[in-house]
């Protein structure tokens, strides 16, 4: 009969053995992926031409200091409106349905574009449609804006009849 295993040795390669073992699956990383690090070396070699390199080192050497300054300004009243506003304006394009929003923008270009073709003569632009009211001739409604003119601060202001 056998006899059992009873103790196992573990066996450590020596620093020498563990040196030429990852050398020779670099060799071996290196030759199937040539190519791709031709390339990366480029890369490498047209940001540091560039002196992309130099600005990466300098702002790792000195990343405590850039934290600070970033925090800083992360932390002023503006930014957090900023980043507050952001996030509402990601909420609101979130909850607009993309037919309707993309008939919004298409009547919004259509504007620009009724606006460019007045060539800048001083005159508004209207935009939209003219509708008689029922039951009388002279009383129209309007479903537009009108863009130029005296538009005031935003140039844009609902029809007037």
């Amino acid at each position: 009969m056998a006899k059992a295993i009873r103790q196992i040795k573990q066996v450590d390669p020596t620093p020498e053995e563990w040196q030429a073992a990852s050398m020779s699956a670099v060799v071996k990383a290196a030759a199937e992926n040539g190519e791709s690090l031709i390339k990366l070396l480029e890369i490498i070699k047209q940001l540091d031409g560039m002196g992309v390199l130099n600005a990466m080192e300098g702002l790792l050497q000195n990343r405590v200091d850039v934290a600070e300054i970033a925090l800083g300004q992360l932390n002023q009243p503006a930014m957090y409106h900023a980043i507050k506003n952001g996030m509402n304006v990601f909420k609101f394009l979130g909850s607009i349905d993309p037919e309707q929003l993309q008939t919004i923008l298409a009547g919004i270009t259509s504007g620009f574009e009724k606006a460019a073709q007045s060539g800048g003569a001083g005159e508004p632009v209207e935009v939209g449609k003219k509708h008689a009211l029922p039951g009388s001739e002279t009383v129209a409604c309007y479903d537009g804006w009108r863009f130029g003119g005296d538009g005031g601060s935003h140039g844009a202001k609902p029809f007037a009849s």
